[in-house]
């Protein structure tokens, strides 16, 4: 948020000013028609076509025609009694009224910035800050200046005084980010950016050892030879990301009255969707029509979303009841809402097969999250979104207790016969025949559940093999009692009493132990509604024609693409993916695969760019198409297979993984990605297997050893388990 304030009002053009309808455009490259309304304390006034609705917005969050648009608003409009007089002199007159505001001169030395004026914009831009030295956005200016005159430490300086005073000015960032290159070259951006560097390091350091803590059967790498960006990319690209991120901010209401700059609800830029989702349909996607590398925003209709919530349930795993059900059951509450692509194209929501886009927990301006395209396929779209409530108690282990609460039930009416038997005549043959059959019931039940959770709930599994000497106790007393029936069996059935009521506290206890295991965090799933749907299109964005020229695809007469331009196309590519520019790389390759559509390696080199930027079905896709045109080797199988598991397609995963392995047995990842397969369809003996293999290959694996951790956690061989974990531990930290 802006945190400078006018000193003095200015006497700038009001909200009552005729208004101009344009198209606008954001620093980040977004356009949106409105209308100019006015300008006022740093902020711009537009009145959007969409909503009709007048949004106040920053006025750095405008490209700078915009910003130079405005300025020329402010003092064409400022009322002046010689019709003659120049721009500047408006400006004069403007600082004349407001000596020792601070906003004045910084509008004045924005103008001048704007028209190249680098002289006169530092000497208002030094005014500006000398009167309010909390003038962020001066800074900001000021730097900009110091930049255009080469003068990268100045800028850098003022840049980082901006982001002090304001750390939500995107601007600020953005600038300092593109001055970086400059700045890098001189001895205190050096250090600056190998400070940034090592900082970055103990983040990677940290987020790692958090990862691995904390995510279950991770796969290694699956791209190789890839050379990471420089430092100096890496800070700015981190620049250009935090003023997207405020940027976004402001569209979404950060700044002014409820409203912001760019797309917003689906009623419109700027719109806000907090009362129950406007929009036509369950899910709007607006714009409905987007060149690829823009944003779209998707938002959900809460109404929709509701509709379609389940039951909620009970800590017993029961639907939620008020007053002995004289009020229907009660709706899931949505805790946040899942936002898909339909990635196989089926039309059909598939958790498993879709691609997760984002996730919206905050419903506080309604179930909308914004979406950057430069990921997407080209094309018709259609998107899901998913609402889900609380986490449910897990089904598993819920229909395991009432089974053992039925079991202790039944031992209990046991028990209580048994003992009135005893009391009586005893048992008869027949009577006893009956209970020793109900017994053996019990007892299988009781084993086939101890089986059943025995990785899930330790102490329910070790309550239950402290059931079985009883149980075996009561079975004998019962074949005893009918072996000797009538006043003989009295002894025998007070014994096989006894023995059943401790089997049956046995069971009761843990039918409890696993209800409380059932509800604990991470034991369950959220309790999932039902999907909305809603669709747009992408159209591809236009290469530019130095790219075309450069690819050799739409050159000029008689042309074809040579092998200089080839290479050319090729190292643009790899820079691209260098700088984490992946859509880029793509379109570079996109051109390569139109002229040269029998050769391999292009798709290839498309599918490990897909496979990098997490788009596995159009990785598997091209891989598909490079394996038809007769290339065999383990890498090719090797990054199918991480596509295929990143995809949650784990059998096809195995698969593949087998084959790579089957082409070259030296292949660590190979090994240890397969154990993560089998990992997760549960085959921890198999899983195991890999892992090891994994490790007699590099000793040096990490990752391996704390793979195998998990799985001999899962075989219950826990002194093994903690022992990779710590050699793990041991590898990381080196």
């Amino acid at each position: 948020m802006m945190k400078w304030l006018l000193a003095l009002s200015l006497v700038v053009t009001s909200l009552s000013s005729v208004v101009q309808a344009r198209v606008w455009t954001s620093a980040t490259g977004k356009k949106v028609d409105a209308e100019y309304v006015g300008f006022e304390d740093g902020q711009v006034a537009l009145k959007f076509a969409k909503t009709n609705q007048v949004r106040r917005i920053p006025l750095s969050a405008l490209s700078a025609a915009d910003q130079a648009f405005v300025m020329a608003q402010q003092t064409a409009q400022q009322p002046s009694g010689e019709s003659g007089t120049s721009d500047e002199s408006r400006f004069n007159d403007l600082i004349a009224k407001n000596p020792d505001s601070s906003s004045a001169y910084y509008s004045r030395g924005l103008a001048r910035l704007n028209r190249e004026d680098l002289a006169g914009a530092l000497t208002d831009l030094n005014k500006a800050i000398e009167l309010d030295p909390k003038n962020a956005v001066a800074y900001d200016a000021r730097g900009q200046a110091y930049a255009k005159q080469g003068m990268a430490d100045k800028a850098h300086n003022d840049f980082e005084q901006a982001i002090e005073i304001d750390g939500d000015l995107a601007s600020a960032y953005r600038h300092r980010g593109e001055n970086l290159y400059a700045y890098a070259k001189t001895e205190a951006g050096k250090q600056y950016v190998q400070q940034g560097q090592e900082n970055f390091r103990k983040k990677l350091s940290s987020a790692q050892r958090r990862n691995i803590k904390q995510s279950a059967w991770q796969p290694l790498h699956a791209t190789k030879g890839s050379a990471g960006a420089s430092p100096v990319m890496v800070l700015a690209r981190a620049d250009r990301e935090q003023a997207e991120r405020l940027e976004r901010g402001y569209r979404r209401g950060g700044y002014g009255v409820g409203g912001g700059y760019g797309a917003g609800g689906p009623g419109g830029p700027g719109e806000s969707s907090g009362s129950g989702g406007a929009g036509k349909g369950p899910l709007t996607v607006y714009p409905e029509k987007v060149t690829k590398g823009e944003t779209i925003t998707l938002t959900a209709n809460s109404d929709s979303l509701e509709k379609g919530m389940p039951m909620a349930l009970n800590r017993a795993g029961k639907p939620s009841t008020a007053f002995k059900g004289r009020r229907k059951p009660s709706k899931e509450k949505i805790q946040q809402v899942e936002f898909y692509r339909d990635a196989n194209g089926n039309g059909k929501f598939d958790p498993e097969g879709d691609q997760l886009l984002a996730t919206d927990k905050d419903a506080s301006d309604g179930y909308s999250v914004e979406v950057p395209t430069a990921d997407l396929p080209a094309g018709k779209q259609q998107f899901f979104a998913m609402p889900q409530g609380s986490e449910q108690p897990s089904p598993e282990l819920m229909s395991a207790a009432e089974k053992l609460e039925k079991a202790a039930k039944a031992e209990s009416r046991l028990a209580e016969r048994a003992e009135q038997a005893a009391q009586g005549q005893g048992l008869t043959d027949a009577q006893a025949a009956a209970l020793g059959r109900t017994q053996a019931s019990v007892a299988k039940t009781a084993a086939e559940v101890a089986e059943a959770v025995a990785q899930a709930s330790p102490q329910a599994a070790e309550m239950l093999a402290g059931a079985q000497k009883p149980c075996a106790e009561c079975s004998k007393q019962l074949d005893s009692a009918q072996a000797n029936p009538g006043a003989p069996s009295k002894d025998a059935a007070q014994a096989a009493a006894e023995q059943a009521k401790a089997v049956a506290q046995q069971l009761a206890s843990a039918a409890a132990q696993l209800k409380e295991d059932a509800g604990k965090p991470g034991a369950g799933e959220m309790a999932a509604g039902k999907a909305v749907a809603g669709s747009g299109e992408i159209t591809p964005a236009k290469p530019s024609p130095s790219q075309v020229a450069g690819s050799g695809s739409g050159g000029g007469s008689g042309g074809g693409a040579t092998n200089q331009d080839v290479d050319q196309a090729i190292e643009r590519a790899l820079g691209y993916i260098d700088e984490g520019d992946y859509d880029e790389a793509i379109d570079e390759y996109d051109r390569l695969v139109e002229r040269y559509p029998d050769d391999d390696y292009y798709y290839r080199h498309r599918a490990d760019t897909y496979l990098a930027d997490g788009r596995y079905d159009y990785a598997i896709r091209d891989y598909d198409r490079t394996i038809e045109l007769g290339v065999v080797n383990a890498d090719l199988y090797y990054n199918r297979g991480c596509a295929y598991l990143a995809a949650g397609q784990v059998q096809r995963a195995i698969a593949d993984f087998t084959k790579s392995i089957e082409l070259d047995e030296t292949a660590n990842l190979a090994w240890n990605n397969r154990g993560s397969s089998y990992a997760r369809v549960g085959q921890y003996d198999k899983a195991v297997a890999d892992f090891t293999q994994a490790i007699a290959i590099n000793a040096g694996d990490h990752l391996a050893y704390r793979n195998r951790a998990l799985a001999y956690r899962k075989l219950g061989q826990q002194e093994k388990a903690q022992a990779d974990l710590s050699r793990a531990e041991q590898l990381l930290a080196k």
